[in-house]
């Protein structure tokens, strides 16, 4: 049960920091698209500059998932192996 929650957790952890990273992506390369669609508040400048900071987590976040996603399977997917086979 623990490991299906630390994996959902990793998921959304990782979906939240890719498309933060794609937001500011596009935040350097098409500041004049991103800027009004964040109301003003992510610039060119702000999105080189989390842009930059969010790479360390997003490793991380994507190790880690890689790391409970390459374990074995747990749930109710599995059948438990019977006496008679």
């Amino acid at each position: 049960m623990k490991m299906r929650v630390y994996r959902t957790w990793t998921n959304r952890i990782l979906l939240l920091l890719t498309i933060c990273i794609l937001v500011t992506g596009f935040g350097i390369t098409y500041p004049g698209i991103v800027e009004p669609f964040t109301l003003g508040v992510l610039g060119k400048s702000l999105s080189f500059r989390l842009h930059t900071v969010l790479w360390g987590p997003f490793a991380v976040a994507v190790l880690v998932h890689l790391y409970l996603t390459s374990g074995p399977k747990t749930g109710a997917g599995t059948k438990p192996e019977g006496p008679g086979k």
